[in-house]
């Protein structure tokens, strides 16, 4: 390829780049009319935190992204947080907040989990949506789909985990469809996430995990 090629080529991918960045803006702004100068602002990290226990840290956060969302929060507010996810989720994860906010689905909180020092109990105790957690599935030597970016939890105190044997998690969840921001069989919600070709954890067989949304349904 000679400098010329090259050269054209990257200002293509630029504008394309551009575009793309251009285009979620006016997606949002339409759904939103106008963003307003006192959006309550839940996080505002400017990279993304590891962990320094992490031997492999290298290899797994070069894979993550660390990206804006803005949702309808529980005091009815316009709410900016983040999510770190998998590059390759990462627009997906955007378009599905602006749905989620577009039918005004409540959401309480969406903070990186390392700002609950990447303790998942604590953040799902505080009803905390977060997606990257470098963990392992419950009760199993087997890494969670979290660890990888690529399964968020969405508003986890009131769509908790229940095991077979009916233990919630968190210790303080409450699965009750009076509570704001629950996720029931028949919620847009799901049809949302479905749309993108994720996968809803209260539709699992045994356990039932009503804040699990993944895209291989584990």
């Amino acid at each position: 390829m000679n400098l010329i090629k090259f050269l054209y080529l990257t200002f293509l991918l630029f504008n394309l780049s551009s575009c793309n960045n251009k285009k979620e803006e006016k997606s949002f702004s339409k759904v939103t009319k106008t963003i307003k100068l006192d959006t309550i602002i839940d996080s505002d990290l400017k990279k993304i935190k590891v962990r320094s226990d992490l031997k492999n840290f290298n290899t797994i956060y070069k894979e993550l992204s660390l990206i804006n969302v803005y949702y309808f929060g529980y005091d009815s507010l316009i709410h900016r947080g983040q999510l770190v996810c998998h590059k390759s989720v990462a627009n997906e994860l955007k378009e599905i907040f602006i749905e989620l906010y577009k039918i005004k689905f409540p959401i309480e909180s969406v903070r990186p989990i390392s700002l609950f020092e990447w303790n998942d109990e604590i953040s799902m105790s505080s009803n905390n949506t977060s997606c990257f957690n470098y963990r392992t599935v419950s009760n199993s030597n087997k890494l969670s789909e979290h660890s990888k970016g690529l399964a968020i939890d969405l508003n986890p105190k009131y769509n908790p985990y229940i095991s077979s044997k009916g233990v919630i998690s968190p210790k303080n969840g409450e699965y009750n469809n009076k509570n704001i921001g629950t996720i029931i069989v028949d919620s847009k919600v799901i049809s949302i996430f479905k749309d993108k070709g994720w996968k809803w954890g209260g539709n699992w067989k045994r356990s039932k995990d009503y804040q699990h949304f993944s895209k291989n349904g584990r």
